[in-house]
């Protein structure tokens, strides 16, 4: 089915029990919470700041051409965790780009401990 311009978006076809689904589309989506969601919600907050403090710091301490091939390697892990808890398959693509990423980060190392 296309949409065209007389479609209308149909609500009943969100899911309800998720606040993430009411962020963008409605100013008043903080009135639908339920008292349930505020630990994940809680969670997800507190992982945030923590993952934004660790990279400041990572970028305080080590060169950028470092951290940031190590920040990359989120893809394999997730897709590996979407693997175990979500039954997605697996692509050996995911893989060979992880291998990819350890590679720059082994190449990168080998490099700064011939510079100093």
């Amino acid at each position: 089915m296309a949409l065209t311009a007389t479609t209308t978006f149909d609500r009943s076809a969100v899911d309800p029990g998720t606040p993430a689904n009411f962020a963008g589309s409605d100013p008043l989506f903080v009135t639908r919470l339920e008292w349930w969601m505020a630990l994940p919600l809680l969670g997800i907050g507190i992982a945030g700041l923590t993952t934004h403090f660790c990279l400041t710091n990572a970028f305080r301490h080590g060169d950028a051409s470092v951290v940031i091939p190590l920040d990359f390697l989120r893809v394999p892990f997730i897709a590996m965790i979407g693997a175990l808890f979500y039954a997605e398959p697996l692509d050996g693509l995911v893989f060979a780009g992880g291998g990819l990423i350890l590679a720059g980060i082994v190449w990168n190392l080998r490099s700064e401990t011939r510079r100093t």
